[in-house]
């Protein structure tokens, strides 16, 4: 499903990345771990089409990723990020807010979808009325969640979407990619995480220094 071939990113005349090979198999749930700064997040984000390719190749669903296929790549794959950025506004107006797009106009979710979203992830729904800017870090991230399920997508990059919540709700959002539909690229911290993971791989300065399924393994 997705394949980074000996991938090497540059930015800044700097290498963030080099020899970076893995393959992600569909419904396969994948860490990654390493010290901050280790090129864990460039990794999701070269995928999404964040930072280009300087050497090797992505591939995904067969296609090499490029200016061609990034479409098909950004409609398939959900991406959360550790701190969601969303424009002012109300909660209702940034949990719908990307299907205004063309891609997502039939995905328009019911007002019964968005309130049994957002139960799911541990919010009220008197939330959806609340100014976006004046909500927590961490229920900002869990309407951050809502907003990717909502879009019935199967394939997520998730980058510590549970750094700012208290252990039940981690629990809760974690449960929900538990799901055996779903193939995840993770970059976490939280043991949560490490539970539900079919393979860890650690990255040191850029490059992959360990790919396993044994959780004994590793070192977290």
């Amino acid at each position: 499903m997705i394949e980074f071939k000996d991938v090497a990113v540059q930015e800044r005349g700097k290498t963030i990345l080099h020899n970076v090979t893995f393959t992600v198999t569909e419904r396969e749930k994948v860490i990654f771990y390493g010290k901050s700064g280790s090129g864990k997040t460039t990794i999701l984000r070269t995928l999404m089409g964040g930072h280009s390719v300087s050497e090797g190749e992505i591939i995904f669903n067969g296609k090499k990723l490029d200016k061609h296929s990034l479409f098909s790549v950004r409609t398939s794959i959900a991406y959360i990020g550790q701190e969601p950025v969303f424009s002012e506004g109300t909660v209702k107006e940034a949990l719908l807010f990307p299907f205004n797009f063309k891609a997502n106009a039939a995905l328009i979710p019911s007002h019964s979808e968005q309130i049994n979203i957002l139960t799911k992830v541990g919010l009220p729904q008197q939330i959806l009325e609340s100014d976006v800017t004046g909500i927590s870090g961490g229920e900002k991230q869990r309407v951050a969640v809502a907003r990717a399920l909502l879009l019935k997508k199967t394939v997520f990059c998730i980058d510590e979407v549970t750094s700012a919540l208290d252990p039940f709700s981690a629990e809760t959002i974690t449960a929900l990619f538990s799901s055996k539909e779903f193939t995840i690229l993770s970059v976490s911290h939280d043991p949560r995480w490490f539970s539900i993971a079919d393979r860890f791989i650690k990255i040191e300065s850029g490059t992959i220094v360990l790919d396993t399924q044994n959780r004994s393994e590793t070192e977290m």
